[in-house]
């Protein structure tokens, strides 16, 4: 699916279109972007500025070099990507045995606030699910959680 986003400007529209209006509609504080939803939502925070009080990336591939990194729409400098205009905090979350979020410290490419690595299990370290049952994601993000 990342491949066919990335290269299929049809498909990309629309998952576009999809997130930037639920989020236009519901005007969340706090986006939790998981593997390629975390691609989708980079872009339409981008593209749009909407504003947010955290993004929380879950097992991205984001700054993965060639494959997705080089292949955003978004523009970067000086080979670094940038944080989304409106977005207060940016929360990068990443199993360290996870294969798709590579590489997992984003903020080796990305302005990211708060990394947390988790240990999720070697059946369940890409899941949402298994991200979310995680008492460190609850830690990283009770903050937001509890309306500051």
């Amino acid at each position: 699916m990342a491949h066919r986003y990335l290269h299929d400007p049809a498909c990309r529209k629309a998952a576009r279109t999809v997130v930037a209006e639920a989020i236009q509609k519901y005007r969340p504080s706090i986006v939790l972007a998981h593997s390629l939803g975390s691609i989708v939502a980079y872009e339409v925070l981008h593209d749009t500025g909407l504003g947010l009080d955290c993004l929380v990336t879950l097992g991205s591939p984001l700054g993965l070099p060639g494959a997705v990194f080089d292949l955003l729409e978004a523009q970067s400098a000086h080979g670094l990507g940038s944080k989304p205009p409106g977005v207060g905090q940016w929360v990068n979350i990443a199993d360290i045995g996870d294969l798709v979020a590579v590489p997992r410290r984003l903020g080796d490419r990305f302005p990211v606030d708060l990394h947390v690595k988790l240990i999720i299990g070697s059946a369940d370290f890409h899941t949402m699910a298994g991200y979310l049952s995680s008492g460190r994601t609850f830690s990283a993000l009770e903050y937001f959680l509890r309306g500051h």
